[in-house]
């Protein structure tokens, strides 16, 4: 009986210590030296503003001068505004301002961890404000993918913008657990996901 005591106390401790490391993994910053804006972007400037979520980000801000309204643009997990800078591209040059930033602890913007869309739904809210501060038409349009899109799901950008297109999001944080545990663990990651979610 202790014989099998013993394995399942070391089980229940190997499960933990293996949730807490891929926990620890899976909200590990992802910063990256970004560089400058590129040459072919006229009237175009790097910022940084500070966010709800206790960060300083740093983006970009293309200007159009149309009056169109303004693009927020939205990253994905483990990425950055580099993401993004085609449709910054595109945007701006059909007439629309555009902001493109790292969430908190991406890219170039400070952040201790990654929580997808908990503090990042903060950054969204933040830079919204940043954006329509800078707009003579108010009118603003965001574009999310994945963590990007959560993030203005999770927060108040959902109440505020006049459009709104989410690529790729995820709609619970319970299933962008369990898919990114099944990813790296296979089968035994959707058991553990109830764990690292609590």
């Amino acid at each position: 009986m202790k014989k099998i005591l013993k394995i399942i106390v070391s089980l229940l401790l190997f499960s933990l210590l293996l949730i807490y490391l891929v926990g620890t993994l899976l909200i590990q910053p992802s910063p990256k030296n970004i560089g400058a804006i590129p040459h072919d972007v006229p009237n175009a400037r790097a910022v940084s503003f500070p966010s709800r979520s206790g960060s300083q980000l740093s983006g970009w801000f293309f200007e159009a001068k149309q009056g169109k309204g303004g693009v927020l643009l939205l990253h994905g997990v483990r990425s950055n505004r580099l993401q993004m800078l085609q449709r910054a591209k595109f945007l701006q040059k059909a007439g629309y301002d555009v902001l493109l930033f790292d969430f908190q602890a991406h890219g170039e913007s400070r952040g201790e961890k990654i929580t997808f869309g908990y503090l990042e739904s903060k950054d969204a809210e933040s830079a919204y404000a940043y954006l329509k501060d800078r707009l003579c038409n108010p009118t603003i349009a965001v574009i999310g993918v994945s963590l990007g899109g959560a993030s203005a799901l999770l927060g108040e950008v959902t109440s505020k913008a006049k459009v709104m297109i989410l690529e790729s999001v995820y709609p619970t944080i319970e299933e962008a657990i369990n898919n990114r545990l099944s990813i790296r663990l296979g089968s035994m990651g959707s058991h553990l996901s109830p764990l690292l979610t609590m």
